[in-house]
């Protein structure tokens, strides 16, 4: 695929899995055997991943996903993002689980993403410390 259409998929997933909260279209994304790697924690799958978002936006249901810059070429996209949301759901950040504290955030982060066969096959995720945030 080209820059252009793997920088199309990307935005995708951002504004339709993550605003939107369409995790039907992760399959449409997606390969079958994507992973995510979450500062130390890694996710195997599709499924996996779905979890993973719906966890997510059951702790910040009213989450808004910003790309803030965007760079890709023909099997690589990477993105600057900014993640705003309520904290109004339990958490868990890697040992420790955080009740729902009211609080609203501000996360920026960087997502670096491996494309293969028109789906995104693999990515790297960094953001500053949510947990931080949630204290």
């Amino acid at each position: 695929m080209s820059a252009r259409e793997n920088e199309t998929l990307v935005r995708r997933d951002n504004d339709e899995v993550w605003n939107q909260n369409k995790v039907d279209v992760i399959d449409e994304l997606y390969t079958e055997d994507f992973v995510l790697h979450d500062m130390g924690q890694d996710y195997h799958g599709r499924e996996a991943y779905r979890q993973y978002v719906m966890t997510t936006r059951s702790a910040f249901p009213d989450l808004h996903s910003t790309i803030d810059d965007i760079m890709a070429t023909e099997d690589v996209v990477v993105t600057r993002w900014t993640f705003q949301g309520t904290h109004q759901g339990e958490i868990t950040l890697g040992d420790e689980t955080i009740a729902p504290t009211g609080k609203h955030v501000t996360i920026h982060g960087i997502t670096w993403n491996r494309i293969a066969n028109g789906r995104i096959a693999e990515a790297w995720m960094y953001r500053e410390g949510v947990g931080e945030q949630l204290r």
